[in-house]
């Protein structure tokens, strides 16, 4: 049963205050991938210019006309939903996304998803839980990650390989990753490569609270029971690649991701 944690932004620019729909960045998809496990929306966060509301829908949700509907903070991307209530989706479903703004012309709003699958056929992620990290961890080491300015506020952008900055894990070990902090908000950061399945998985960009995202993925699997805590070799740090999704500021940020190297 391999299972794997996914990434769907969805980005609209000058959303009506009424609500627009949203169209998913290039490279991801509104309809859920195929399997016969379980799908669940563990979290979602979005980044606005302005208040307003994001409300996520399908038929197979509870209804199609608010469906799951949040109110927004201007550059407050924390996440959304309560840890105790995550929401289950459903196999080849297609998304609705809907965003509200009065923000004005050539803003840029983004609502990033976190989706988990309890058995996705193909992927090979590594996983862990939180009991398993205890009885593993060995060092605690940072990564740094400091693209510059980002190229896009609608798109994946900044990519860096893990040893860009400084080339410090060592071969031979793995890495689990437990938080990360952020030098200015963002709307998230994502991590991919083989040990994901080549799937991007999110990370709220939230500056204000880095002492929550210090422990995102340790407090995820702790909540759930289920393992979120992502885990890569160091020998495939060349191939390891963290990304962004900005808005239409493109500030430059950076950012310092927690690895416990894994005995």
């Amino acid at each position: 049963m391999p299972p794997a944690i996914d990434t769907v932004t969805a980005t609209v620019t000058a959303a009506a205050a009424g609500g627009s729909a949203a169209a998913a960045v290039a490279g991801d998809s509104f309809i859920l991938r195929s399997t016969t496990g379980r799908i669940r929306l563990l979290n979602c966060w979005i980044d606005t210019d302005a208040a307003g509301f994001v409300q996520i829908t399908s038929p197979k949700l509870h209804d199609n006309t608010r469906g799951l509907r949040f109110r927004t903070q201007a550059h407050n991307p924390f996440p959304l939903l309560p840890f105790e209530a995550m929401q289950d989706l459903y196999p080849v479903d297609n998304l609705a996304v809907t965003i509200g703004s009065v923000a004005g012309a050539g803003k840029i709003d983004n609502l990033m998803m976190m989706i988990y699958y309890d058995d996705l056929t193909g992927q090979s992620a590594a996983l862990i839980d939180v009991p398993t990290l205890q009885k593993r961890k060995l060092e605690t080491v940072t990564v740094e990650y400091g693209p510059g300015a980002p190229a896009s506020g609608s798109a994946y952008s900044g990519l860096a390989a893990i040893n860009a900055a400084a080339d410090l894990l060592k071969r031979g070990s793995s890495y689990a990753l437990v938080g990360y902090q952020v030098s200015a908000n963002v709307t998230g950061l994502t991590i991919r490569g083989a040990d994901s399945g080549n799937l991007r998985i999110p990370m709220p960009g939230w500056s204000p609270a880095g002492f929550v995202t210090a422990t995102w993925f340790y407090d995820l699997s702790n909540y759930y029971g289920l393992p979120l805590i992502p885990v890569f070799q160091a020998n495939n740090s060349p191939a390891i690649f963290i990304e962004q999704i900005s808005n239409d500021l493109l500030a430059a940020i950076t950012a310092s991701l927690l690895f416990v190297r894994l005995g």
